[in-house]
C-alpha cells in the first residue's frame, strides 16, 4: 500500500498500550503511567512521566523515586490490528484509503478524500485529528511525498494538535538534515541492542552524523540495504572489500530499509543519463573492430514530469569475444541506480553486420525490476498463453499489477509469491484484483471452483482489496485462507472478485 499512496500521511498514536490501557481506565489519564518490563526497567512510558524524567531504560527503583504516584504496570503484548480496528473504521469516514503500518501507526491517503475538505491539507488532517479524538485517542499526524519523511515528520516535527505537513525541497531538506541517531525513532530500527552498538561503530568509522552523509558520502552502503525497487537515492559507487564485509550484516536489517522510501529523488536525472551513457562508451572502448554491434538503451523515467529519453550508441566487437562483451556489459548495467521506483532501463544488443556470428547472444537487460505493468501487457500475454483473447478488467481506481501476478497468470510460477501478498499482514503495494468476465466468455483452458462467499466488512461498503480484508474482518480473511489452501495443489490460480455478485472469487489457471 505504501508505494501506491499518493500524498501518503502518518497517523501515530504514541504508546498507543498506554492509551489503551487508560481508555479502559479513565483515573490514570492524568496520571504517570509506565509499564516494566519484568526485569526492574521501564519499558514504557507516558508523557507526564516523561516530565517527571521517567524515561526508557530507567531502573524502577529510580522512577519511584522520581514520583511517587506513578502508576506501574506489567508491560502486555504489543497492540495488534485487532486493536487498532476501531480507529481504522472511525476514519475511513473521513478518508476511503486506510491501513496500519505497525502496532502504533495508521497510514492515509491524503489525495482520494482532499476535495472534501477544500483541498486544505490542514483541514484535513484536522478532522483526522478530531475522528481520533472522538474515539479516546490522541495521536501526531504528519503529511509528506513519501512515507518514511511522514513516519519520522510524526515523530520529530509534529505536535498533538499541530501536523507538519512536508513537499518537495522542504522535505529533502528534512530528511537530510536529521542526525543519524534520529532515525532511531522509527520502531524497527535498531531493534536489538548488538545491531545498534554495529551501526554505531560503523557510522563513527566512516564519518557518518547526518542522513545526508549516508547519502551522499556513503552510497555503496545504502545502494545494499535498499531492496531493488527502493533505489531512489542513489549512484552507483565502487566498493570495497571491507565495505563488503560489513555489508553482510546490513543484509538483516530489512524492515527499515523496507520503509526508507524517501521522495523526490535526490538525484540528477541529466547526470544519470550521462553516466549510463558512459558506461556503454566504456564498452565500446574495450572492443575491437572487426564486427559491430548496435546497442540501443532507452530509459523510461516516470516522475513527476513523466520522461522518455532514448540513447543509441554502436559497439564494435571481435566475434569470440561477444561473450565477454555481453557479460561486461550485464555487470556495469546491473550497477547503475536509477532514481524512480518506477523506472525502468532496457539495453538490447543486435548484431549489424551481414552474417551475425553464432555466439552473439541478443538479450533485452531490465536494469530495475519494472514494479508494475500496464492491464493491456497482462491481457497481451494472457492471449499468447492461452491461444485466445482474455479481456480482463480492473476495480477503479485502478489498481496497480505486481509482476508476481503477471508471471502467475501466465504460467511462469510464483503462485506461493502471490498468495503471500494477498494474505500478508504487513502492507503492500495495491494488490491484483482482476475482475474476470462472465465464466461463458473464459477460455476453455481456465476452470472456475466454487464461488466462495465472503461476509460482509463491517463499516466499508466499498471494494476492498484482500489484505483489508485480512486487517478488518478475520473471518473473511480465513475463509479465504482455507479456500486457497485446498486449491493450491491444483494449479496457478488468480484472486477475483465478481461486480454483479460483489463476492471474492479464486480462479485457478490450468494449461
Amino acid at each position: 500500500m505504501s508505494s501506491s499512496l499518493r500524498r501518503p500521511g502518518c497517523v501515530w498514536l504514541e504508546n498507543l498500550s498506554i492509551q489503551l490501557l487508560c481508555r479502559e481506565e479513565p483515573q490514570y489519564r492524568c496520571r504517570p503511567v509506565a509499564f516494566h518490563n519484568g526485569r526492574q526497567r521501564i519499558a514504557e512510558c507516558n508523557g507526564h512521566a516523561r516530565m517527571a524524567g521517567i524515561v526508557p531504560g530507567m531502573r524502577v527503583k529510580e522512577a519511584t523515586a522520581l514520583h511517587a504516584d506513578l502508576a506501574l504496570f506489567p508491560q502486555p503484548p504489543a497492540p495488534s490490528d485487532a486493536d487498532l480496528l476501531p480507529l481504522a473504521e472511525v476514519l475511513l469516514k473521513v478518508t476511503p484509503r486506510v491501513g496500519s503500518f505497525s502496532s502504533e501507526e495508521l497510514v492515509v491517503d491524503f489525495a482520494p478524500a482532499l476535495h472534501l475538505h477544500g483541498n486544505s491539507e490542514a483541514h484535513l488532517a484536522a478532522a483526522l485529528a478530531e475522528a481520533v479524538a472522538a474515539a479516546g485517542f490522541s495521536c501526531r499526524i504528519a503529511v509528506a511525498d513519501s512515507l518514511a519523511a511522514a513516519r519520522l515528520g510524526c515523530r520529530l516535527l509534529a505536535k498533538e494538535g499541530k501536523p507538519a505537513f512536508l513537499s518537495g525541497p522542504r522535505e529533502v531538506r528534512f530528511v537530510e538534515g536529521l542526525p543519524l541517531e534520529a532515525l532511531a525513532s522509527l520502531p524497527e530500527f535498531f531493534a536489538a541492542a548488538e545491531v545498534n552498538r554495529f551501526f554505531s561503530h560503523l557510522f563513527s568509522h566512516l564519518g557518518l552524523k547526518k542522513v545526508r552523509d549516508l547519502v551522499r558520502h556513503s552510497p555503496v552502503i545504502l545502494r545494499e540495504l535498499i531492496p531493488e525497487e527502493r533505489r531512489e537515492l542513489l549512484l552507483y559507487a565502487a566498493r570495497s572489500p571491507e565495505v563488503e564485509r560489513r555489508i553482510r550484516f546490513l543484509r538483516e536489517w530489512e524492515p527499515f530499509v523496507r520503509s526508507l522510501s524517501f521522495s523526490p529523488p535526490i538525484i540528477d536525472l541529466e547526470s544519470l543519463l550521462a553516466e549510463l551513457a558512459g558506461v556503454l562508451a566504456d564498452l565500446e572502448r574495450e572492443c575491437s573492430r572487426t564486427h559491430r554491434l548496435v546497442c540501443s538503451l532507452h530509459l523510461a523515467l516516470t516522475t513527476e514530469h513523466r520522461r522518455e529519453v532514448g540513447v543509441d550508441v554502436t559497439l564494435a566487437q571481435a566475434g569470440r569475444n561477444s561473450r565477454r562483451l555481453l557479460d561486461l556489459c550485464r555487470l556495469r548495467l546491473a550497477q547503475v541506480v536509477l532514481p524512480d521506483p518506477l523506472a525502468e532501463c532496457r539495453v538490447s544488443l543486435s548484431q549489424s553486420c551481414p552474417e551475425p556470428q553464432r555466439d552473439v547472444e541478443l538479450f533485452s537487460l531490465a536494469v530495475r525490476r519494472k514494479t508494475r505493468c500496464d492491464l493491456a501487457e497482462l491481457e497481451n500475454r494472457l492471449e499468447a498463453r492461452l491461444g485466445r483473447p482474455t479481456p480482463l478488467f480492473r476495480l477503479a481506481p485502478p489498481s496497480a499489477l505486481i509482476p508476481e501476478a503477471v508471471e502467475c497468470a501466465v504460467g511462469g510460477g510464483g503462485g506461493g509469491r502471490l498468495s503471500s501478498y494477498c494474505l500478508s499482514s504487513s502492507p503492500s503495494p495495491d494488490l491484483p484484483i482482476f475482475l474476470l468476465p462472465p465464466p461463458d466468455r473464459l477460455p476453455v483452458s481456465c476452470t472456475l471452483p466454487p464461488l466462495i462467499d465472503i461476509p460482509p466488512v463491517p463499516g466499508i461498503s466499498r471494494p476492498v482489496p484482500l489484505f483489508e480484508l485480512e486487517r478488518f474482518d478475520l473471518e473473511a480473511a480465513r475463509t479465504v485462507r482455507h479456500a486457497y489452501a485446498t486449491l493450491e495443489q491444483a494449479g496457478r490460480f488468480l484472486f477475483v472478485k465478481e461486480v454483479e455478485t460483489d463476492r471474492y472469487r479464486i480462479v485457478g489457471l490450468h494449461e
